[in-house]
């Protein structure tokens, strides 16, 4: 990647076409990784889900036993993953909490 963007130093149109064929590129290799890159989501998804205690929210995300790998699930996942990581960053330490509770009671 540095090669390229040390090659691109201007706004000229040369380097917006070579920019153009760049994204090009990167939209192919994420179309030949989807199953890779799904499956890894969704095991991030169902990390943040235990830490979070939140099966509850599983059960309700229809893309979650979706099998079929398209640029729509990866989508579909990727924004949910962005917004479990939001919802475990803002409630941290409360979830923090639960888990010392936890560990007092068993």
């Amino acid at each position: 990647m540095q090669p390229f963007l040390s090659s691109c130093d201007g706004c000229t149109q040369r380097c917006i076409e070579a920019l153009e064929m760049e994204l090009s590129h990167c939209h192919e290799l994420r179309k030949d990784n989807l199953p890779r890159l799904t499956n890894a989501i969704r095991d991030d998804m169902i990390q943040l889900w235990t830490k979070a205690h939140s099966s509850e929210e599983r059960s309700m995300f229809h893309g979650f036993s979706e099998v079929e790998y398209t640029v729509e699930l990866l989508d579909q996942r990727e924004a949910e993953l962005e917004k479990l990581r939001e919802f475990y960053k803002t409630n941290e330490d409360i979830l923090g909490k639960v888990v010392e509770r936890n560990k007092l009671w068993k």
